[in-house]
């Protein structure tokens, strides 16, 4: 299911959900289109013929159910997904009568899910195409050969109707159906008829008459030349095409000139044998010595014979031509993949050919000898309303129809076929059947893994988003009818990101399909377990007495997932994140249950991972303030809501300002001040975090241009990139194209990144990191000493800066743990000097810990003793007093 080519239209009005999709999707290669609304969407699907539609319910102009309808009209193959985030169960149900392929909800935490389910979609699209495509083809194919059939046996019955005639009246002359017997048998039943002692049959040719046979040898040429010359009895016969009578041979020269010899006396009879186009094909003399001579009489009587003998040639004409074409039809017959017979009027097979022999396992004599057509369907075809293939066929007055049979074979087995049965008639009566069978074995093995594919995952067998929904939706039915409970259980493997990463996506699959085993162990057989994408699965209870019972599951399930994973010789231990909704509690629809388990699994994730957790209204407070956050941050950056303040940097040696960094602020009208710990991530998950990270850096740069100016040539930017803002292939240049914009060089900027940043290792990381290590700019590590596996990335990686962790600085001064935390910060500066590396403690808050710092040999310091994030504006003020040592002072 490659993505190159493929083109994937997203239509929602809002901006930061194109955004999003846009990005993950053409990182993996689609070709993406967007619309901020159904009629542009509309607009869009015309103009560039989209493999997929990706599109909104709730849109301005033209709404999502609106825009589905015209979709279809217009292209009832593209598939078309539903993204929403009503999570209404009516949503989904319109949306997928009208035509729609898949339902997701919004907001898409995992984009995997979106890559699976745009990659399903195509992959189902092309089969449903194909498939179409081999049934009209195939269906063509019948239909074409059918009607071919039908008209061989019309002219077939023609040409019989015309050959009975002829056998009816000349029963001798016709009777001679071989070419090679019928001139001297015509010959000599002339002479028995009319009592010749002699005579000869010529062929006529082009160019000359050719001798075929003669009774008496000796008184015909082998060949006589054409043109025959002038008063020749043959020339005259031929240029007539009448029958010539010579009473008298010795009155005349006549056969002297035809060039022949040896009839001196007697009388003679020539006559012209035409062909079916009235041409002379052959000339027939006879020579009677005998007395009385031949006279009018005889002419008359031979022309009759004559005239039978036309007929006799073209019967044998006819029959030869007959012969080819029914050996054509068998032969066509026989190159046919289908199964073609004809029955009697008893349904007796008169005619099978050779496909019809493989296809049932009989030979043609089995097939011809002894066998009726409903032989060969299945016994139980033969009873209801079927009946049978004879009885089918004949009550049925269309001409053509077409069925569908469980074949028989020979040696038991069936096989599934489409029949076009066809009676033949003569007049009203019908005298037999001609039946078509296709095997359609492959087509139905297609129908049903499309219909698999359509509602199981590929890769775990379980039930997908779509069926396992459907499933919940019918233990809701159930559970409302016997007054039970149902328990949703939202689960997602923690970390699992780290193990494709590391590992490789192969060893990931691996271990999805051993969880998705253990889980099937974990729960009844009742009870339904799903996969809705990635690492996130579904486990359905149902007939429970109360949500309390799902408690020994949730907590059997977390046991089982714990028990260390082998795969490929790698033993991996892995944990669960769970939550838990009970209907009918927690909600009476499945979309509501789902996502209620999916809000508190994300509670169990916050509150450290492998734990469970039941749904609570609180949790349900806390995504109602997320959605929120999501709402009116699309329009803080502009509305002039964000704002860049900067906090400068110390060197502690000196006690001077030597850079800033740039730190983000939100003060909404609505919302009031908002935290960057709560809005940041936000920002990231909804694609936002693209537009405000350029924002900041073009905002930070241009301050820096002025700052540099006004105060110090010397000053730098520290920037804060956020893992999507690095995944841009374009980031490189975007910052390239800053610096010369304003005139910069390379070092003035510093880029601070997170763990969260590098993990995966891949050689793009190296390649980024290299791209902006070459145009000068230096790379940080932030919040240092928090991650797994920070010392690996301080090596493989052209880090200049190390930050060391606010959490470390904060516990110099403490009586119980500062001792340790010295030890920590101390090793951590000794081993980034050692490397080569600047060192800046973040959260600098007391004389103290600057005092504690400085005895290490820390290079810089931040945090409120030495200035708190300020404005632009505000910054002159730090260069007007110089810095800050007195804690009593950190209101600057």
């Amino acid at each position: 299911m490659a993505s190159t080519n493929t083109r994937v239209l997203v239509v929602d009005d809002d901006p930061g959900i194109r955004q999003s999709f846009a990005d993950f999707l053409e990182d993996l290669d689609f070709e993406v289109d967007v619309a901020e609304h159904g009629l542009q969407g509309l607009e869009r699907f015309g103009q560039h013929k989209p493999d997929v539609v990706i599109l909104d319910l709730r849109m301005p102009v033209m709404g999502g159910l609106e825009l589905l309808q015209e979709l279809k009209a217009r292209n009832a193959d593209t598939p078309l997904i539903v993204v929403s985030g009503t999570g209404r169960i009516s949503d989904a149900v319109d949306a997928l009568k009208l035509g729609a392929w898949d339902y997701l909800l919004k907001p898409v935490e995992d984009l995997s899910v979106l890559e699976h389910t745009v990659r399903q979609s195509v992959e189902n699209a092309r089969l449903r195409v194909e498939n179409r495509r081999y049934q009209q083809q195939l269906e063509s194919l019948v239909e074409e050969r059918t009607k071919a059939l039908a008209g061989a046996n019309l002219r077939l019955k023609h040409l019989n109707e015309r050959l009975r005639t002829i056998v009816n009246t000349t029963s001798t002359l016709s009777s001679w159906l071989d070419m090679r017997e019928f001139g001297p048998r015509l010959l000599r039943e002339f002479a028995r008829n009319m009592d010749a002692c002699g005579g000869s049959l010529y062929v006529v040719h082009e160019d000359r008459l050719q001798l075929l046979d003669t009774i008496d040898p000796g008184h015909a040429p082998e060949e006589l030349p054409l043109p025959l010359p002038e008063g020749s009895l043959l020339g005259q016969a031929i240029a007539t095409n009448q029958a010539v009578l010579v009473g008298d041979v010795r009155g005349g020269d006549a056969f002297a000139a035809s060039g022949w010899q040896g009839y001196s006396d007697g009388s003679a009879l020539i006559f012209p044998i035409a062909d079916a186009g009235g041409n002379v094909a052959a000339l027939l003399t006879l020579h009677n010595k005998k007395s009385p001579p031949f006279v009018e009489q005889d002419r008359e009587i031979g022309m009759i014979l004559s005239s039978y003998s036309c007929e006799s040639l073209r019967a044998i004409r006819t029959f030869e031509a007959l012969s080819q074409s029914e050996r054509r039809f068998r032969e066509l017959a026989d190159l046919l993949p289908q199964s073609l017979c004809e029955t009697d009027a008893n349904g007796t097979i008169t005619y099978a050919n050779q496909q019809a022999c493989v296809s049932f396992g009989y030979s043609a004599e089995e097939l011809t000898e002894r066998l009726t057509i409903d032989h060969l369907i299945e016994p139980v075809e033969r009873t209801g309303e079927n009946r049978g293939l004879v009885t089918f066929a004949t009550d049925r007055n269309s001409g053509r129809e077409c069925t569908e049979f469980r074949a028989l074979r020979k040696n038991g087995t069936t096989f599934p076929v489409l029949v076009y049965a066809t009676p033949i008639t003569h007049g009203n009566e019908v005298t037999g059947l001609r039946v078509v069978a296709v095997d359609i074995t492959v087509r139905k093995r297609q129908e049903q893994l499309i219909l698999r594919q359509a509602h199981y995952d590929g890769l775990t067998g379980l039930p997908n988003r779509f069926l396992s929904l459907d499933r919940l939706s019918q233990l809701i039915k159930e559970a409302r009818r016997t007054d039970e409970h149902v328990a949703v259980l939202f689960l997602d493997l923690d970390d699992f990101k780290r193990i494709n990463d590391t590992l490789g996506h192969e060893v990931g699959d691996q271990l999805l399909i051993q969880a998705s085993r253990r889980l099937r162990d974990t729960v009844r057989d009742a009870d339904t377990i799903g996969r809705l994408g990635g690492d996130e699965f579904i486990l359905m209870l149902g007939g429970l007495n109360g949500g309390l019972d799902a408690k020994a599951v949730a907590e059997h399930v977390l046991t089982n997932i714990r028990r260390p994973f082998l795969v490929d010789n790698h033993e991996m231990v892995l944990t669960a994140s769970l939550g838990v909704s009970v209907f009918p509690e927690d909600g009476d629809t499945p979309a509501e249950l789902l996502r209620k388990a999916d809000t508190a699994m994300y509670h169990a994730k916050s509150e450290g991972r492998n734990t469970w957790y039941y749904f609570t209204s609180t949790m349900n407070d806390q995504v109602s303030r997320r959605l929120l956050l999501e709402q009116h941050l699309h329009g803080a950056l502009g509305s002039g809501e964000l704002e860049v303040w900067y906090q400068p940097v110390i060197e502690l040696a000196g006690k001077h300002v030597i850079g800033f960094e740039a730190l983000l602020r939100w003060n909404s009208p609505t919302l009031g001040a908002v935290s960057p710990m709560e809005f940041i991530p936000v920002a990231e998950q909804t694609g936002l975090i693209m537009q405000i990270g350029s924002h900041v850096l073009h905002e930070s740069v241009s301050t820096l241009v002025k700052l540099r100016h006004d105060h110090d040539p010397r000053l730098r930017m520290a920037v804060n990139l956020s893992p999507r803002q690095f995944r841009d292939p374009d980031l490189p240049e975007q910052i390239r194209a800053v610096l010369r914009q304003r005139n910069l060089p390379g070092d003035a900027l510093e880029l601070e990144i997170t763990e969260g940043v590098l993990l995966g290792g891949s050689v793009y990381t190296h390649e980024v990191l290299d791209s902006i290590n070459q145009l000068g700019v230096s790379i940080a590590m932030d919040d240092f000493g928090t991650g797994y596996s920070s010392l690996s990335y301080l090596q493989k990686y052209p880090f200049d800066t190390l930050k060391i962790d606010r959490t470390f600085v904060s516990d110099l001064g403490d009586a119980a743990r500062g001792a340790r935390a010295r030890e920590l910060v101390n090793a951590a500066i000794v081993m980034a000097h050692g490397l080569g590396l600047k060192v800046i403690a973040e959260g600098v808050e007391t004389r103290e810990q600057m005092q504690m710092l400085e005895a290490q040999q820390c290079d810089y310091a931040q945090g409120y003793l030495l200035g708190r994030p300020q404005p632009y504006q505000a910054l002159h003020t730090l260069f007007r007093d110089g810095v800050r040592q007195d804690a009593a002072h950190t209101h600057h």
